[in-house]
């Protein structure tokens, strides 16, 4: 079985392998984070301090500290069942003892994550998005009745977390989200539930529930626009969700849907190509365009579930499963076009896994502000420190080094015994893109002066900010890359950018 290993290059498996061999090279991929990305493990919870009521670690949130209360007790037990389970299977114990403790812990276990989740009643954001409307009166459609927005959230993530993550973006887009709840069976399980939807491609309720959710909208004539919202293991469903979409759906209607992930978990990003050749130029440069028009991917470089998901896939070919090599790629030979991972990056340097506060605090800070009527509202800023900063596009480079207990990656130093401030970074943010070159070169060679970049520039998610829209796509999706490329033509290469 040569075929289940990580070799020195990294080279992942294609997610259609064998799950035991997948199951196997997850293991090595764990073994590459721990070597290379230590810090990132502690990385998950940190900063751990808010004072942001709506932030998962905010203590003075008493929902937060019940939640936090039920988790540690499930992720105390879980360890110590799995353990039981193994010790009881070599230690000779009568049979009723041992079916008897199994069948009681599965019972509490159920009991506990009954109190995170609630009683699976459908969630929506609850935030009042009329109040705004005295901001713009004499706009036509102030809710945006013609768009869907659909929520799947991670891991560990009961009722109360994940209302307040539909609040957030409703507030952060003011759009209504509805949400697709992945309840939460302890971290221990959720992590166990990981693995068997990457490797297995299994389907759990929730995935079912979501794919029926966003092919439903899709279908909804008044839906001009559906919008996927996904956060770390909703990024795991939302491909496989995605995956159905295209064997089910046309490409005139998938058009409609747009996919935006926060800390994917997922091992592939499938988002098969349409050629449209305009123009003598875009043939020259075989512009290729997703049947999905618009997918962005945003996560943090310290954080661990992002290393052992996106960003341990997003920029490496494919192994072939049977000769255990790198699949060449058609056409030209380029290795990257078997890259199973489609779409844009945006890479923050920083830490942190939870979705409120650690991604959507920085990439979409708000504050509040008076309205015209004399009420208090909140609107996201128009200035930030990784929408303004001048990005570098990853070349794979910074991803070889070795980071110590010590080093984290956004110029903090992390002691055993606490804390050290250290040089902050000359940069914020790292982007890729498959198909396009996102360095802003004034030419095609390799001498041209690079244009720093900036994500605004790029981040289309952004345009949504405070009620706001994009321009509107042309019938195939030719506008698009209007503000894609920044209208520098000569800016697309052939094919994929190499590393980025």
């Amino acid at each position: 079985m040569d075929g289940f290993n990580r070799p020195s290059d990294s080279t992942p498996l294609p997610y259609t392998a064998s799950p035991l061999q997948l199951l196997l090279s997850e293991l090595y991929l764990i073994k590459d984070i721990l070597f290379n990305f230590p810090a990132s493990i502690p990385g998950v919870l940190q900063p751990f301090w808010s004072v942001n009521a709506e932030d998962e670690l905010c203590l003075l949130n008493a929902k937060n500290v019940r939640s936090l209360l039920l988790h540690v007790i499930l992720l105390i037990g879980q360890p110590l069942f799995l353990l039981a389970l193994v010790y009881g299977l070599i230690i000779p114990i009568p049979a009723s003892l041992y079916l008897g403790g199994i069948a009681i812990t599965l019972v509490l276990n159920y009991y506990f994550c009954l109190l995170l989740n609630g009683d699976g009643t459908p969630q929506t954001s609850t935030i009042d998005l009329t109040r705004y409307r005295s901001e713009n009166p004499d706009q036509k459609d102030h809710d945006h009745s013609d768009e869907c927005w659909i929520f799947i959230n991670g891991v560990s993530v009961g009722r109360d977390w994940f209302q307040s993550n539909l609040n957030t973006l409703s507030q952060i887009f003011r759009r209504r989200i509805i949400g697709v709840h992945n309840i939460t069976y302890g971290i221990i399980f959720d992590l166990i539930e990981c693995l068997i939807q990457r490797d297995a491609c299994y389907a759990t309720t929730d995935v079912r529930t979501g794919y029926h959710q966003v092919k439903k909208s899709l279908l909804e004539e008044k839906n001009k626009k559906v919008v996927l919202l996904l956060h770390s293991q909703g990024g795991i469903e939302g491909g496989a969700i995605l995956d159905w979409l295209l064997d089910d759906l046309p490409a005139s209607v998938l058009g409609k849907l747009e996919i935006y992930t926060f800390a994917s978990a997922a091992n592939h990003w499938n988002n098969p190509n349409r050629h449209h050749h305009n123009s003598k130029e875009d043939e020259e440069a075989e512009k290729k365009l997703g049947v999905i028009r618009h997918v962005e991917h945003y996560t943090n470089s310290g954080d661990f579930v992002s290393r052992f998901g996106i960003l341990g896939f997003i920029h490496l070919p494919l192994k072939n499963t049977i000769a255990g090599t790198t699949t060449k790629g058609v056409g030209n030979g380029r290795a990257d076009d078997n890259n199973r991972f489609r779409g844009k990056l945006f890479k923050r340097n920083a830490t942190g896994h939870m979705l409120s506060q650690h991604y959507l605090a920085y990439m979409f800070p708000r504050e509040e502000y008076t309205l015209p009527d004399g009420t208090v509202g909140v609107r996201v800023k128009e200035n930030n420190g990784f929408m303004d900063s001048e990005a570098e596009v990853w070349d794979g480079e910074r991803d070889k080094q070795h980071l110590g207990w010590r080093d984290w990656p956004w110029g903090v130093k992390l002691g055993w015994w606490g804390f050290e401030l250290g040089k902050a970074k000359q940069w914020e943010s790292m982007m890729r893109e498959d198909g396009l070159d996102l360095s802003g070169r004034t030419g095609e060679g390799p001498e041209d002066r690079k244009v720093a970049r900036k994500p605004r520039e790029l981040s289309r998610l952004w345009l949504y900010r405070n009620g706001m829209s994009p321009p509107d796509d042309g019938a195939d999706g030719e506008q698009r890359d209007q503000h894609r490329q920044g209208k520098v033509a000569k800016s697309v290469v052939n094919g994929y950018v190499n590393g980025l």
